[in-house]
């Protein structure tokens, strides 16, 4: 579950500024799951956060942080969300 919210992640920071269309579909389709609300998969963003005990609106938040900071206006230059707690 882990990688599965690490992989949106970033796949969420390194498309956010894509050119592409493949990459401008990565970067809707990660902002859609995290944006749902959707409890009927189990690994559904809100599950995954669940089973992670992480708040799913304080991971939300941080993205939008992210975004609203400018990072979504610049080249993406391997800066991510780390997660500390991972390895």
């Amino acid at each position: 579950m882990l990688a599965v919210l690490e992989g949106a992640v970033s796949d969420f920071q390194k498309y956010a500024t894509a050119s592409s269309g493949r990459g401008r579909r990565l970067f809707a389709d990660a902002d859609a799951w995290f944006r749902s609300t959707n409890t009927d998969d189990p690994l559904s963003f809100v599950n995954i956060c669940y089973a992670l005990a992480l708040d799913p609106s304080f991971i939300r938040a941080g993205l939008r942080r992210w975004c609203s900071a400018g990072d979504r206006n610049r080249v993406y230059r391997g800066r991510s969300f780390t997660f500390p707690f991972a390895g």
